[in-house]
């Protein structure tokens, strides 16, 4: 009885400090978003995380702007810029997840802004697409009719 305590408490301990040495696969959460919005010559750009209401900006030079950091699942942000009075003039909204975005804007149609490059925003893209469409009668899609 005592060796099999003993041979018991030898693999728990043996489990147990190897436990903490075990190394999980690390996936990659990385983002990248690039763009460029004609018509903004070296302004401000926005991006606001839905979920946590954080804000994230950066100097856009030319038009041309990028963000980067890490995000678990994908989460829905708006895209703004700040005018020269100091207000937000424009917005868009997306999907942000892991990998590389688009944007493609014009300063005066922030809302006609594209979008692409991750398979949920892609997504997205397309279902506001077909949307679009049927708000302008052009489209009649069933998968549409609960909206």
């Amino acid at each position: 009885m005592l060796i099999l305590f003993g041979a018991a408490a030898l693999s728990l301990t043996l489990v147990s400090a190897t436990a903490g040495r075990i190394q999980r696969p690390e996936t990659d959460s990385t983002y990248t978003l690039t763009g460029t919005i004609d018509g903004l010559k070296n302004g401000w750009v926005y991006l606001r995380h839905g979920q946590t209401e954080k804000i994230d900006s950066v100097k856009a030079a030319s038009g041309k702007f990028s963000f980067s950091g890490t995000i678990g699942d994908p989460e829905f942000c708006r895209l703004a810029i700040i005018g020269a009075s100091g207000t937000r003039e424009y917005r868009t909204e997306f999907f942000l997840e892991k990998g590389n975005l688009q944007v493609k804007a014009n300063k005066g149609s922030m809302e006609k802004a594209v979008i692409g490059g991750t398979p949920v925003q892609d997504e997205f893209r397309q279902y506001q697409e077909k949307r679009g469409r049927r708000a302008r009668g052009q489209s009649r899609d069933s998968s549409l009719s609960i909206i």
